[in-house]
């Protein structure tokens, strides 16, 4: 009877110190049975187990995060290279208009340059032809405004006093 006491108080302490309400044995029979297997999940499991199992449960929450934050990632990586791709194209685009307005306008320089002095060489002709137009009316009035303007002023010296009289009585 003493050695089955020793045993049960052994087995007391084993429970004590390992935070386990049944031994492994214990454990192990009760879950072998169909009832005992349902109720292993409400069995007490060791600390370290349980801490194991906690982590192991936080990496795969982490896990799971990364894997979302990497799919999102991935997905905006996507997006930003079909818009480069866009882009890409319509830089190529532009790089061969600009080609093609060039090739033209280099074809064209020589025609242009022909057609800018003839043009130049009209113009000069034209101004120079308005310039002449009624340049012989213009000499006309010009010496006539010149003559008058030499007459008006001699006859306003000459009279100028009595000018000067008349203005002091009118205005005074």
């Amino acid at each position: 009877m003493f050695g089955l006491s020793y045993v049960d108080l052994l087995s007391s302490l084993s429970q004590i110190v390992t935070g386990r309400l049944l031994s492994d044995t214990q454990i192990r029979r009760i879950s072998s049975t169909l009832v005992g297997k349902m109720f292993t999940d409400w069995l007490a499991e060791p600390k370290d187990e349980r801490a194991i199992k906690e982590r192991v449960e936080a990496a795969r929450d982490h896990i799971a995060s990364a894997t979302k934050i990497l799919g999102d990632l991935k997905f905006e990586l996507e997006e930003k290279s079909t818009q480069l791709d866009v882009l890409v194209a319509n830089a190529e685009a532009q790089r061969r208009k600009a080609e093609e307005y060039s090739a033209l306008a280099q074809a064209n320089a020589v025609t242009v340059k022909a057609i800018r002095a003839q043009i130049e060489e009209a113009v000069r002709d034209e101004l120079g032809a308005q310039a002449g137009h009624g340049r012989r009316l213009r000499q006309t009035v010009s010496i006539t405004s010149w003559i008058l303007s030499l007459l008006l002023g001699a006859a306003l010296g000459a009279h100028w006093s009595k000018v000067e009289a008349w203005v002091w009585r009118v205005f005074h």
